[in-house]
Order: structure tokens, then sequence, then C-alpha cells
């Protein structure tokens, strides 16, 4: 029941991103993220429409959170240990600007709607008209996943050849795929759960640590932490790639989050690489976690990756074409 409200409440969430950016789109995404630049604050102005979205969203959040107290309560479980958290990087999207029904595929998708001024408008796609081809795989029972893949993986700027039925009329369109900026998103529910260090379990009331100079004291802060990311995509000009976090301090975490909350101190976080440089050839499997130290300071966002060493790309068996690497730090208020 819970989990069903939570994804309900996600839907809600990508369907109100997507409507805002300016339709109703079948899209696929980019795997490009945005730098940390775009950290930085700014005031927004929203149109009248657009802050009414806001405010159901906001209402549709409070509900189902509430919602979730009370069957958590219901089933005797403390809510003050629930925790749940949505991570969607921002990302470009292809958009066509056509809502299609894919359920009923007889002669093809019925088109439900296309938002003015789509891609969708501009060749000429009207509602109630049947999408009977899609770059050539025809829409019908036996491969109707086959053509609906075809929209699922459109990138920006790739060409789509559709066919499409009027009244008993086929009618040809090809069209070049537009991209959408869809912001990130970035929902929590409940407390993190932050990995500590023995420096905040072992410091207790000790008062020769509590008399160190003022960034000693806030080391000892507990409510300070400090954060690791992989949630940007590093600059691969300079042979750094994505990776994700596999261990921190030995303890597993949940491969689809992308940011941790750490205690201040040191911490041994383990990557995987995510190398795609083309020149790179490795036997299959999962490759090793290899492990990096961080000394993480209050306030401190790390932002992770992996290093290719190109002049050891031959090294594969051995590992030695990569290492875990911090490429960007910034200063972030982080607080428990």
């Amino acid at each position: 029941m819970m989990e069903n409200r939570l994804m309900k409440l996600m839907s809600i969430i990508l369907l109100w991103f997507v409507w805002v950016s300016g339709s109703l789109v079948l899209a696929a995404p980019d795997e490009r993220r945005t730098s940390p630049e775009v950290l930085l604050e700014k005031a927004s102005e929203f149109t009248p429409e657009s802050q009414l979205l806001l405010n159901q969203l906001e209402g549709q959040i409070k509900g189902t959170v509430l919602a979730i107290t009370e069957n958590e309560r219901k089933a005797g479980r403390n809510i003050d240990d629930f925790y749940f958290a949505i991570e969607l990087p921002a990302q470009q999207q292809a958009s066509l600007g056509m809502v299609l029904d894919v359920e009923n595929v007889e002669q093809g998708y019925s088109v439900l709607s296309v938002a003015p001024g789509s891609l969708a408008e501009k060749i000429n796609i009207n509602r109630g008209d049947k999408i009977v081809a899609i770059n050539d795989i025809e829409v019908e029972a036996t491969s109707s996943n086959a053509a609906l893949e075809q929209l699922q993986q459109l990138t920006p700027g790739q060409e789509l050849r559709l066919a499409f039925n009027r009244n008993g009329n086929i009618k040809q369109a090809v069209v070049e795929m537009a991209g959408d900026y869809i912001p990130g998103i970035k929902l929590e529910i409940g407390s993190q759960p932050v990995f500590k260090t023995a420096l905040l379990s072992e410091a207790g009331d000790d008062s020769e640590n509590n008399s160190q100079n003022a960034d000693d004291k806030s080391m000892l802060d507990e409510n300070a932490c400090g954060e690791v990311s992989v949630f940007f995509r590093p600059p691969e000009t300079k042979d750094i790639y994505p990776a994700f976090i596999n261990t921190i301090d030995d303890r597993g975490v949940i491969r689809t989050r992308h940011s941790f909350r750490l205690s201040p101190g040191k911490h041994i976080i383990k990557l995987h690489e995510l190398i795609t440089d083309p020149f790179l050839r490795r036997t299959r499997g999962m490759q090793k976690a290899k492990p990096i130290e961080i000394d993480v300071k209050p306030n401190m966002t790390y932002y992770l990756g992996a290093k290719f060493i190109r002049a050891k790309r031959s090294r594969v068996f051995k590992e030695l074409y990569w290492e875990p690497v911090i490429w960007r730090t910034s200063e972030r208020e982080c607080e428990l």
C-alpha cells in the first residue's frame, strides 16, 4: 500500500515536470547531467498556471506523506525511523508533444491529444489520427512493443519517421527530435541515515577534545555533516568519467542513490567505474570496486568520479587503468 502511494506520487511529480516544461510528452532521457554551477539559487517567477500546479503538487505531497504516516503507525512502526528518497538528475528529453493510447493497438496508436506548438503539431498530426508505423516498424499487436521502444529510445537531434492514418489516408512525416530541459528532482521524506565516524561516536564529553579550536569544535557538532555525490557528470574531456558508490565504510548502499550525508571525519568510499571510452576493452562482468579515503569537512560536498588512466588502458586485468577521484568540491550547507 505504502509503495503504491509512493509510486503514484512519483508519477505525479514526473508528470508535473513534463507538463510545466511545455507539453505532455513521450520522452526518453539523455544521460547528460547539469554541472554543479546550477546549484546557484535564483529566485524563480512562475506563471499563474504554473504556480497553481506547484500548489497542487505541494498538497499532493503532504497528503501522501500523511497517508504514509498513518499506515506506518497502524502497522506499529516508528515513523521517526522512516526514510524515503527520490533523486533524478536534470536531463534533456526528446519531446514530440503528443499523448498516445498504447494499450489499444488495433490499427495503430490512437493520438489522444497534441500540445499546441509541439513538434507533433508542426508535422500536422491531429487528435484522432492513428500512428501506424514508427521508423518503418509497423504498429500492430505482434510488434507494438518494438514500435514503442523506438519512441522511448529517442534522443534530441535524432531523426524520426512516422506514418499515420487519417480517415483512411496514410500520411508520412519525417522530423528531427527537439530536446526539452527537465529540472532535476530531489524529494526526501524523513531523516536521511548518516554515516558516522569514530570521531563522533567516541568523542563524548572529553574536555580535551572540546577545548580545541573552532574548526575542531564544528567537527564534533552532532548536527554537522558533509556530503559525497555522484549526481553530476564529470568532465570527460579530462578523462574523468561517472561512477557509482558501492559501499561507505564497508556498509552497502543503494546504487540508485546519488548523494550521501556523512559525519565530519575520515570515511572510506568504494566506487565502481562507468568509463565509456571506446579504447577501453574490459572483460565481462562487474569490475572490482576501488576505495578512496575522504576527510569530510562540515558543509562541504565532494563530487566523485572515475579517472581513466589512458596510458594504462591495456592493463585491465589488474585494473590499473582507473582510480577513484574527487573531481570537484563545493561549499554547501549541510545539517542533520
